[in-house]
């Protein structure tokens, strides 16, 4: 039962590693586009609430995959309390911040 367990985690790890590589490539490559993947519209600068909910959006992927690894046996552990508060805060602060940010004027053509 021990070495289906490790190949379940290796078979997990290297798929895991195939994903990531691919996702890699692709971007440096090109074929997967993220221009203005961080601004609020095309041309404009990077928006820090992006980048902030970006991040931590990675982090908390990170820290589940983590903990998958190092606790196969008991199945999927919960997130602590203090994660799901950051996490949710987060959120909370680039819906907030989406909102209240100035809108653009619209255009003449808008107008009709």
């Amino acid at each position: 039962m021990n070495a289906v367990v490790f190949f379940a985690k290796l078979e997990l790890v290297v798929i895991m590693a195939a994903i990531g590589a691919y996702v890699g490539l692709g971007i440096l490559t090109r074929r997967i586009h993220v221009r203005g993947l961080l601004a609020a519209r095309p041309g404009q600068p990077v928006s820090p609430e992006r980048v902030q909910a970006l991040l931590l959006s990675v982090g908390a992927v990170g820290y589940l995959f983590l903990s998958l690894g190092a606790h196969t046996a008991q199945g999927l552990t919960f997130p602590s309390q203090g994660l799901l508060a950051l996490f949710g805060g987060s959120q909370a602060a680039y819906l907030i911040t989406k909102y209240m940010r100035p809108r653009a004027a619209s255009s003449p053509s808008d107008r009709r």
